[in-house]
């Protein structure tokens, strides 16, 4: 017996924490998390008891076989007491009283009722499905899956711009940004260019063949200065490996890593690529080097490829 209640215990006991961490939450759909997790607890104890029933018939069912005469002994006892209960399954002694006339190959059955457990468990379905129903199809007081995923949604992009925006609260963009000179920027925009780049432009920024151009001499393929790289960086170059880096970076980390870029140039590592593209004239950049968009930069890439 010690076993059994040790065995509730340590199944509802993390039920019960977790109802109270959903009603800490203070969240729209704390009533029906909290029905869902009661539900959850129903069956489970349903189950439970099932399963108990069973072992202790078959336990009765392997000591009557063995002619061991122990079974009255335990009939009067409170757990016997609630499987008749909860089963109401007629004894074995008077089984007779409910055994059919129908016999198929010396089989026959017993005419017993659906158990109680069974009756109250098909009932609560029966009232949740009416719940459930009212809930979220008549009062609307809680959202379906589609406007709780549409929320999510929502509440992710309006985290991303949160985060897109400066200590000053202007967002920044090709158009506003500037380049960096801080040292804390530069080491940031080197831990960035470490954990993101280098697989295509290489440790020392000289680009890899086949992959990524060289980024420390003047020739630029979309344009240089920070306003085309941080471009470059947030949108990315279709038809090639460079990807739009927006959705993985804060429109700071791409500042940083475009000025952390900008800071190799004249670096001339060792076994850089060949220059790619044009010349890039910083005093120029204002006037004559508009920033590219993705189209421009799509058209001038093939144009080199096709070189």
């Amino acid at each position: 017996m010690g076993k059994r209640i040790g065995l509730f215990i340590g199944i509802f006991l993390p039920l019960n924490s977790f109802g109270q961490a959903i009603a800490t939450e203070g969240s729209n759909d704390q009533f029906i998390l909290l029905a869902l997790v009661g539900f959850v607890f129903f069956v489970m104890l349903l189950t439970l008891l099932v399963a108990v029933y069973t072992l202790v018939i078959l336990k009765r069912i392997i000591k009557n076989e063995s002619n061991v005469s122990t079974i009255k002994s335990t009939e009067g006892s409170w757990w016997q007491k609630i499987s008749r209960k909860l089963t109401k399954a007629v004894p074995i002694e008077k089984e007779e009283a409910v055994l059919l006339s129908h016999d198929f190959d010396g089989i026959q059955e017993l005419d017993n009722h659906l158990p109680p457990w069974w009756t109250w468990l098909f009932y609560f379905t029966i009232i949740f499905a009416f719940a459930y129903l009212r809930i979220y199809h008549v009062w609307n007081a809680a959202p379906l899956q589609k406007e709780e995923y549409q929320n999510q949604l929502a509440a992710a992009a309006s985290k991303i711009a949160e985060s897109s925006s400066s200590d000053d609260g202007s967002e920044i963009t090709s158009d506003n940004v500037t380049l960096s000179d801080d040292v804390a920027i530069l080491d940031m925009g080197s831990q960035i260019y470490s954990a993101n780049c280098v697989p295509c432009h290489g440790p020392d920024a000289g680009g890899l063949p086949n992959l990524g151009p060289n980024l420390t001499d003047e020739y630029w393929l979309h344009g240089g200065g920070i306003k085309n790289v941080f471009n470059v960086i947030q949108n990315g170059v279709q038809g090639t490996g460079m990807i739009p880096w927006k959705t993985q970076m804060s429109a700071e980390n791409i500042q940083a890593v475009g000025s952390f870029v900008l800071s190799l140039q004249g670096s001339n590592p060792t076994n850089a690529q060949p220059p790619q593209g044009e010349i890039y004239h910083p005093e120029v950049e204002s006037s004559e080097t508009p920033v590219q968009d993705d189209a421009t930069a799509l058209d001038d890439s093939l144009s080199v490829d096709n070189q």
